[in-house]
């Protein structure tokens, strides 16, 4: 993974909506998701976004105003979050990675984990 912005993305939002120049744009996100390494300790949400041949990771806190609505990775994210570019095959082992740690906390809630070291 490495560290990397949200301008690829905005780039190719901007190309969409002004320009009327398609994109191959996808997104998902994960919510509840405990990360206890490179910084972060406690729960987040993690986003997927792809744009073209392009593919990143978003990590942040979850927004509360889109908790319903959110369809994509940057809905569901408060604010821009951090991004990091991956490779197609990276992201995909890191989202498998994260849906096969699923655990359970003391109350009984339902919660995943992502070992970002590994």
């Amino acid at each position: 993974m490495i560290r990397s912005s949200n301008a690829v993305y905005e780039s190719a939002l901007t190309d969409i909506v002004c320009n009327h120049v398609k994109h191959d744009v996808d997104s998902r996100f994960i919510e509840s998701v405990l990360i206890k390494s490179n910084g972060y300790d406690g729960f987040y949400c993690v986003g997927f976004q792809k744009v073209d041949d392009q593919c990143f990771i978003i990590i942040g806190r979850r927004n509360a105003m889109t908790r319903y609505t959110a369809t994509s990775a940057t809905d569901a994210i408060e604010g821009i979050g951090d991004w990091y570019e991956v490779t197609k095959e990276e992201g995909n082992r890191i989202y498998k990675y994260i849906l096969n740690n699923k655990q359970f906390g003391k109350n009984g809630k339902e919660y995943l984990r992502w070992d970002m070291d590994k």
